[in-house]
């Protein structure tokens, strides 16, 4: 299996989006366009590796000894850099105020 084999479709971002509040009804369709693009543009920060490995396991469902197969990397590391890319991508979307304000009213821990 060669890592061209499968296709990088950032269509698939809709469950991070909705997520994120991205389908919400309390935010107005402008700020719903801006998060959409916010997720976007975070995700197209990726390298193309990682942006591979990130729709191998998450959207292809692939497993994580199939994408140690292809990569040629132990399965440790296949996780390990997978949790760095997804604290990567929710670091930097935290870091939108749209994301912020979702987050605080759906915290458990707000005053």
């Amino acid at each position: 299996m060669s890592r061209k084999e499968i296709p990088i479709d950032p269509t698939h971002l809709g469950w991070l989006q909705e997520s994120l509040g991205a389908t919400d009804e309390r935010f107005s369709s402008e700020e719903r366009a801006e998060l959409h693009d916010l997720v976007l543009s975070v995700y197209n920060q990726l390298d193309e590796r990682d942006t591979w490995m990130i729709n191998a396991l998450l959207f292809e469902r692939l497993s994580l000894r199939t994408v140690q197969e292809v990569l040629g990397i132990p399965k440790t590391t296949v996780a390990r850099k997978r949790d760095q890319i997804l604290r990567k991508l929710g670091e930097e979307l935290s870091k939108h105020p749209i994301v912020k304000e979702y987050l605080y009213e759906n915290s458990t821990d707000k005053p």
